[in-house]
């Protein structure tokens, strides 16, 4: 879980984003669903059996593709056990991965992992992007 933290990214890194603040979690960052949930990874694992079992205040990484033939600007969502459960969005990627290309190295924690019910099966992943620092005080 990520109580105790406060995860931040200046608006000089990516402008401005929701500010909230829960009482034990300050944060302002940015917020995205992930892209290519539905895919198997490379080991021919679905994603969607990995997502089932991420839960609601997990870290996830996010790792840079640059050899990606699709997307110059690709970033790999995965778990800490290294499963990818997903990409970031595009027009997301253009914006993180200059940054990280600058070595700044977001953090990411799933907010809801949605989905998953007879009306809508296949499963989703939301996640806030940030810098998780400890909070003081």
């Amino acid at each position: 879980m990520v109580a105790n933290h406060k995860m931040d990214f200046s608006d000089q890194v990516f402008g401005p984003h929701t500010a909230i603040h829960d009482g034990q979690l300050t944060l302002k960052a940015l917020r995205t669903n992930l892209a290519g949930v539905t895919f198997e990874n490379d080991d021919g694992v679905n994603r969607q059996k990995i997502i089932a079992k991420c839960g609601e205040g997990e870290i996830v990484r996010l790792v840079r593709d640059r050899e990606n033939r699709h997307d110059p600007n690709a970033v790999r969502v995965v778990r800490e056990s290294g499963d990818q459960i997903g990409w970031l969005p595009a027009d997301i990627a253009k914006e993180i991965a200059p940054v990280m290309d600058r070595e700044i190295m977001p953090d990411a924690v799933i907010v809801e992992v949605m989905g998953g019910t007879e009306d809508k099966p296949t499963l989703g992943v939301l996640i806030d992007i940030g810098r998780f620092e400890p909070e003081t005080g």
